[in-house]
């Protein structure tokens, strides 16, 4: 059982990423959607919401035994992926989109920690 789940949370954050990846990559995500350019204007959140559900997903899937691999690896991700932006026409780098990766990160961690927890406490109580 635990297996299943692991590889569910392994093909999920490889699409998840996957996805993440080319919405914050191309000049408008919202095109993607069929959204006319000046329809789809996020400015707060959008980052921070991406990057809780990655850090979720990866620190889920179980990729790397450790998790501060993971984490590193995020962090260097969300620096990374903000940093290209620079290239991209119609992007803009932003010191507010690094932090909000960031804080991503770190409330999707404390939502993994909570969630194994209480994984581990209701599976005690069933066993």
């Amino acid at each position: 059982m635990r297996s299943n789940r692991v590889l569910v949370f392994r093909l999920l954050s490889l699409a998840y990423g996957t996805m993440l990846t080319v919405l914050l990559l191309v000049p408008n995500p919202g095109a993607l959607f069929g959204l006319p350019p000046s329809g789809f204007q996020p400015r707060w959140g959008v980052h921070f919401t991406f990057f809780v559900g990655i850090t979720f997903l990866v620190l889920g899937s179980r990729f790397f035994r450790r998790s501060a691999t993971a984490l590193a690896l995020l962090v260097g991700y969300a620096i990374v992926i903000e940093s290209l932006q620079v290239l991209v026409p119609l992007r803009t780098v932003e010191l507010k989109d690094y932090a909000e990766n960031l804080g991503g990160i770190v409330v999707g961690t404390l939502l993994w920690l909570a969630a194994r927890d209480l994984g581990a406490r209701f599976s005690s109580k069933t066993a």
